[in-house]
């Protein structure tokens, strides 16, 4: 997509509204900066000087380092009217990553494994992950699950299995513009050379090459983490 493009919309969108941009403060510019986990100026001084500070902000964000999932959010708020969707900051999972991944042990013996290998990546990187069975609710879990993938900073989806539920969070995370980060890849591989090599060394090699891909994921989360912090 064409960010310049969009983003030429966008401010000649925000721009035409003279009540908001040269006169009111909190708005549209400023949900956006927020849904994208990027700081607004303070109202201090002309709210138009405020409001172009903001808005250059968002440019460097959508020039730099948008998503084509991120872009579209913009482009809705232009072409279709849509409103910027605003992060519920008192929701428990807010700033957190949503983690997505296999539940029932029946179905996946490695669900601990997988668990605490997200875990120490996320926190290594100084995020907080989220997994919603480990949360404390009374509510229906599947509004849960989508108010907390509405609100958390990014999503890590495990496919080391077949699983609907992971597909489901991770292409509603997609739709809403998160970024979503795809894991699994290190299980198949690792299974394919505890196979193909002989007995003696498959699972030293196995486990370092798990080893050598939880470092790769770690930087790609910390580049993550810098790109939308």
């Amino acid at each position: 997509m064409n960010a310049e493009m969009i983003f030429n919309e966008f401010a000649k969108y925000v721009e035409s509204d003279d009540k908001y941009y040269t006169w009111g403060k909190h708005g549209v510019i400023e949900d956006a900066l927020a849904w994208f986990n990027i700081p607004s100026g303070k109202f201090i001084g002309a709210s138009s000087s405020v409001h172009a500070d903001n808005l250059e902000k968002l440019h460097n964000f959508m020039i730099t380092k948008a998503t084509d999932d991120q872009l579209k959010v913009i482009a809705n708020i232009c072409k279709k009217h849509v409103n910027v969707p605003v992060v519920d900051f008192t929701d428990d999972a807010a700033g957190q990553v949503f983690v997505s991944m296999p539940m029932n042990e029946q179905k996946c013996d490695c669900v601990a494994v997988i668990r605490e290998g997200i875990r120490t990546a996320l926190t290594s990187t100084g995020n907080e992950p989220y997994f919603l069975d480990k949360a404390v609710h009374s509510e229906n879990i599947y509004n849960v699950m989508l108010e907390h993938i509405h609100n958390c900073k990014f999503l890590v989806a495990d496919l080391t299995t077949q699983n609907l539920g992971v597909y489901y969070e991770a292409g509603y995370a997609k739709a809403l513009g998160k970024p979503v980060l795809l894991i699994g890849i290190c299980l198949l591989f690792s299974g394919v050379i505890a196979v193909i090599l002989p007995k003696d060394y498959a699972i030293s090699i196995a486990v370092i090459f798990i080893l050598f891909i939880a470092v790769i994921c770690s930087i790609w989360l910390y580049k993550i983490q810098k790109r939308f912090s």
